[in-house]
């Protein structure tokens, strides 16, 4: 619990003069004194901790809740956002683009400008595209259209950098027999 709890404390600038109200996490109750405890075991580095591995993405639907292009305008404004954080703090690792380029495509439809930056990106390894070109839902296609969409997919992510190197599926029901 301490590492988490301590830096969503932390990040909440808390100090003595603060109000400290009760938080449950995960059925714990952490308290001005469960906290101060939990500070105190990291610092004398008593970690029993576990490795935690947070991956930024986003599962992206062009066409579910809302109209393709206010949906693209969302799109759009993700990545700048996405991009500002990049430039503005260089040791964050990495974004997941749902496993599909079709991401890309649209965005880049809107700010054809932005191809170089997207480059650099995939290059560096912090922005993670394909290997699809557009996520299937496996279960009402055929077999050879999640063949062709795969391989169209690498292809196109290749011209920005090296396409995600696993098969990353939200939609992964099965093939109907």
């Amino acid at each position: 619990m301490g590492k988490i709890i301590q830096s969503i404390l932390d990040s909440l600038k808390l100090t003595d003069e603060d109000d400290f109200e009760d938080i449950d996490y995960q059925n714990k109750t952490i308290n001005r004194e469960t906290y101060e405890d939990e500070t105190k075991t990291i610092k004398k580095g008593e970690n029993n901790m576990k490795k935690v591995h947070i991956v930024t993405y986003t599962h992206w639907d062009r066409e579910f809740r809302w109209e393709f292009e206010r949906t693209r305008m969302r799109l759009v404004d993700l990545f700048d956002h996405l991009f500002e954080i990049m430039e503005q703090k260089p040791d964050y690792r990495s974004f997941l683009c749902d496993g599909q380029l079709t991401l890309i495509a649209d965005y880049l439809e809107i700010r054809p400008e932005m191809t170089d930056t997207v480059k650099k990106y995939v290059q560096e390894g912090k922005l993670e595209i394909g290997p699809w070109f557009t996520l299937p839902d496996c279960a009402p296609i055929q077999g050879e259209s999640v063949v062709r969409n795969i391989q169209y997919g690498v292809k196109k992510s290749k011209e920005f950098g090296e396409p995600l190197k696993c098969g990353y599926n939200v939609f992964s029901f099965g093939q109907i027999g």
